[in-house]
C-alpha cells in the first residue's frame, strides 16, 4: 500500500512539473529563499532525462555542486555570464537551442548589471527568441529569480532591482512548507492560485520520469 501511495505521489509530481512549467515556452520560477530556489530547480532537473544548460548569473548554484552540497547530474551543463560576455553567450545559447532540444534555466539574470535602456530590450529580446524558439521545438526555458515585493511589485532580493519579465510568460511561486514545495500559478497581476505540491526529498537519479 505505502509503494502504491508512493507511486501515485511521483505520478501526481510528473505531472505538475511536466503540464504546468515544463509545458510552457518561457516561464519564471520565484522564490523568497535562495536555498529554496536551487532545491527546487535540482528537483525540476531530476526529472528532466533530456540535456540542461544552466546560466547561473550567482554562481550559487556552481559553488553548490562544487562543493558537493547537491549532486551535479550529468546531463547539465553549467554557464557562468558575467556583464563582458552576456552578449557573447546568450547568441551562443540561442545558436545551440535553435540546433537541439534542451531544457534552459536562466537562474538569477537580474545580477546583471544593464544600466541603460537598450540593455533592458536586449535582454528582453533575447528572452522571446528563446521563447519563441521554445515554442517551435515544444521545449522550456525557465527563469529563476530570489524576490521580494515592494510597492505592489516583485523585485530581486537582494539587489532591489525590478524584475525584467516579458509579458507573454507565466510566473509561478515557490514555498517550502516543511519537507514539500508549495506550488503557486499568477492568475492575475495580483492573484494567484496553488496548483499542486511536490515532494522536497532528492530523488533516486535512476528513477526520472520526463
Amino acid at each position: 500500500m505505502l509503494h502504491k501511495n508512493s507511486e501515485e505521489q511521483e505520478k501526481s509530481q510528473f505531472l505538475i512539473i511536466k503540464k504546468e512549467i515544463l509545458g510552457n515556452n518561457l516561464g519564471f520560477i520565484f522564490c523568497k529563499e535562495p536555498i529554496e530556489k536551487i532545491e527546487f530547480l535540482t528537483k525540476i532537473i531530476e526529472f528532466f532525462e533530456g540535456e540542461v544548460i544552466y546560466l547561473d548569473f550567482n554562481f550559487l548554484y556552481t559553488g553548490y555542486t562544487q562543493n558537493n552540497i547537491i549532486k551535479k547530474l550529468d546531463n547539465v551543463t553549467i554557464i557562468n555570464p558575467n556583464k563582458d560576455n552576456f552578449s557573447t553567450e546568450i547568441l551562443k545559447l540561442i545558436s545551440k537551442f535553435s540546433k537541439k532540444d534542451y531544457l534552459i534555466i536562466i537562474d538569477s539574470l537580474n545580477n546583471l548589471s544593464y544600466d541603460s535602456s537598450e540593455s533592458v530590450f536586449f535582454i528582453n529580446s533575447s528572452l522571446m527568441l528563446l521563447s519563441t524558439i521554445g515554442r517551435q521545438r515544444n521545449a522550456t526555458v525557465l527563469i529563476a529569480s530570489t524576490v521580494r515585493k515592494k510597492d505592489g511589485e516583485w523585485i530581486t532580493s537582494p539587489g532591489g532591482k525590478q524584475i525584467v519579465k516579458p509579458l507573454a510568460s507565466k510566473l509561478f511561486f515557490i514555498k517550502k512548507n516543511q519537507n514539500k514545495f508549495v506550488i503557486s500559478k499568477q492568475i492575475r497581476k495580483n492573484d494567484s492560485l496553488v496548483i499542486g505540491e511536490i515532494s522536497g526529498n532528492q530523488s533516486d537519479q535512476n528513477s526520472k520520469t520526463c
